[in-house]
């Protein structure tokens, strides 16, 4: 290892005495420097060797090697050594989260990246993956220098949340990761065929195969099952290697060894698996086969087998308690180096690990064959993942069924149509139908009755307005409550694109049913001499753009602030509407263009034009609208306009999708 990895004589005394009421030096390796002098070698019985993988043995796992051709991963095309040199990062304030970082994963092997808050297993985890911009080293693939990120599609990431859509069941889940993540030659049989192998895999057998994956408030599966959820959505993209951040993190402890041992057997078929530990039991320990110690600061000390970590702590004079558990004695002598000043890791040598890691001191150039097989591997990740047209009919069918699984949420909002019609009919009832009274024709016109050119436009701002109430809550909740599911999926290759039309398309029924609601109680309560057949897209497009509107402000603000901020935006672009201030007013301030944007002031003077063409040849209806600024006979482009701004807010809404939180979507 280089030697920006090494303790010196005064790292090694620092970790001793912060630490000496639990974990003394051994006697005899006191502070002197001829006590402590040893050879800059580490013994070979030190040294990191790396061992072959353990033999193949039958077990549920090895269904796993269905999804691989010739049913095996020992072949070089589906065995990935990831090497790293001299990685070091740092933020822009200047702070080092890496430092000269060398070191190698193994396939076959079940590898830890331990230490303590602070230390860059994250960090590390990332760069690894290709998931951070600004990273200083290299990164080879079995000797041939690229980033993972090209390799996107074989590799599988279970972050420590298990993000996953609470309205399905492990199967369907496992279904439709299958279904967009396996090469696009497989049948949807086969796919289905290895999602139920995956669940046999990891135990989940088919009395929860069909349970709902649940949450808080809806009895699903249990956590552990979950857990297993979460690591079958990465395996059954049958990735070549597999990296988890604290997987075992909120089981108890039997749960957490059992899913241990399982990522062991996983490893053990010829993947290469790294997983994030904080400080685990004993069992689950020696669970690993290799594992990478961190210090605060972004400091490698060690990399090498779990069966030789003792030892070497050992050999630098630390007393490991036999009653002990030997990680929680790890994390107390990496916790005691975080006051040590940086130049001590680059001391003098004394105590150097740089033969731990002498596989690597040297890179050689790479094979002709390796070359040829990363070629290989980049082309088996291009050949993968469903197309953008069936990622989009398979988001569509996913969506709607979390719909139908969620009957109360439509009630509810199909219920609040209904109501807000009703009492906007309800109130509006009086007038019956005479929305509009205007100023006779010559030569009647000095019989005219008192005009009532207003009623219609207040009565369109009171439509826009209980549409923007009524719809807006059950809009936001279209991308607000599962942008961590569309973060993980992004970063796994989904289409943003398909993802995106998928969630946009599921809400059309939602729409036609939600806006006839509230039309068709309306119409029948106020006795609208509008046809309904005329009323009725009106108010769809009115829903329509509140729909947009809602979701783009629900995909740029938090979940918690998202329906408040967007029921209080769709409500202010009803008073755009042109009934107060007027239309003629906004021109005469030089914002006309600001009530062009509106789809509610479309909306108004479309409804104007359908409502009085009847009373053309009675009232002086040009002169009557006139005072509010509305054009009548334009109603094709009032139809029009308010799509396109429907749209446009659409297109918003999948800008701010991509656009932010881009380092999640990684």
């Amino acid at each position: 290892m280089p030697s920006s990895s090494s303790f010196s004589s005064s790292s090694a005394s620092a970790s001793a005495s912060s630490s000496s009421a639990h974990y003394p030096l051994k006697s005899g390796n006191a502070n002197t420097e001829d006590d402590i002098e040893v050879s800059r070698s580490i013994p070979s019985t030190l040294r990191y060797r790396p061992s072959p993988s353990p033999p193949l043995t039958p077990s549920r796992v090895s269904r796993l090697l269905e999804g691989y051709p010739q049913g095996n991963l020992q072949g070089p095309q589906y065995r990935l050594t990831l090497s790293f040199h001299n990685l070091s990062y740092q933020l822009s304030s200047g702070k080092i989260l890496l430092e000269d970082m060398s070191g190698v994963i193994q396939p076959g092997r079940f590898t830890a990246i331990m230490g303590p808050s602070g230390a860059g297993k994250t960090t590390l985890m990332r760069a690894l993956m290709g998931k951070l911009q600004g990273i200083q080293g290299e990164t080879r693939v079995s000797q041939v220098p690229i980033e993972m990120k090209q390799l996107e599609r074989l590799i599988g990431y279970v972050p420590q949340e298990d993000v996953m859509l609470r309205e399905l069941t492990a199967r369907e889940v496992l279904y439709h990761a299958a279904s967009i993540r396996l090469p696009r030659t497989w049948s949807s049989a086969q796919k289905r065929r290895y999602g139920d192998a995956v669940m046999e895999a990891l135990g989940l057998g088919e009395d929860v195969a069909d349970v709902l994956v649940g949450d808080e408030t809806t009895r699903g599966l249990s956590g552990g099952q979950r857990k297993r959820l979460n690591i079958g959505m990465e395996l059954v993209a049958t990735p070549l290697a597999l990296f988890l951040d604290e997987p075992t993190t909120g089981l108890d402890a039997t749960v957490a060894l059992d899913l241990s041992r399982t990522l062991r057997e996983i490893a053990h078929l010829g993947l290469t698996v790294l997983s994030i530990l904080h400080q685990p039991r004993p069992e689950i320990f020696h669970a690993f086969d290799d594992v990478l110690l961190l210090a605060p600061g972004g400091y490698m000390v060690f990399q090498g087998s779990v069966l030789e970590v003792v030892p070497y702590f050992t050999s630098l004079g630390f007393h490991f308690p036999s009653k002990v558990n030997p990680a929680d004695v790890l994390m107390d002598i990496l916790s005691a180096t975080s006051g040590s000043p940086r130049s001590s890791w680059r001391g003098s040598g004394r105590f150097s690990v740089a033969t731990l890691l002498s596989t690597l001191s040297s890179r050689p150039p790479p094979s002709p064959h390796a070359v040829a097989m990363t070629k290989r591997w980049q082309e088996m990740s291009e050949e993968r993942g469903a197309t953008r047209l069936q990622q989009t009919w398979l988001c569509v069918c996913r969506a709607l069924l979390q719909q139908y699984r969620r009957p109360r949420t439509l009630i509810f909002e199909y219920g609040v149509a209904a109501v807000a019609g009703t009492l906007l009919g309800i109130a509006v009832m009086h007038w019956k139908g005479e929305f509009y009274i205007g100023v006779l024709r010559e030569p009647y016109t000095a019989i005219s009755a008192s005009p009532r050119t207003g009623t219609m436009p207040e009565m369109c701002l009171f439509i826009t307005a209980s549409v923007a109430i009524s719809g807006c809550p059950a809009a936001v909740l279209t991308f607000g409550e599962e942008k961590p599911v569309y973060w993980r999926e992004a970063g796994s290759g989904h289409s943003r694109t398909s993802y995106f039309l998928g969630k946009v398309l599921s809400t059309l029924p939602r729409l036609l049913l939600g806006s006839l609601h509230y039309t068709a109680l309306f119409h029948l309560l106020a006795h609208s001499p509008l046809p309904l057949s005329d009323l009725y897209p009106l108010v769809l497009l009115q829903y329509f753009c509140v729909y947009g509107a809602s979701e783009a402000i629900s995909l740029a603000f938090s979940r918690s602030n998202g329906t408040l901020i967007a029921s209080i935006a769709t409500l202010i672009i009803a008073v755009f509407n042109g009934y107060g201030p007027s239309y003629d007013d906004a021109g005469n301030w030089g914002l006309s263009w600001f009530w062009d944007m509106s789809y509610t002031r479309w909306f108004t003077e479309a409804f104007i034009t359908a409502y009085t063409s009847p009373y053309r040849d009675l009232y002086d209806v040009e002169g009557s609208t006139a005072i509010f600024g509305y054009t009548l006979d334009r109603y094709i482009l009032d139809i029009c306009l308010p799509l396109v701004i429907g749209l446009i807010l659409r297109v918003i809404g999948f800008l701010s999708l991509v656009g932010l939180n881009r380092d999640k979507q990684k």
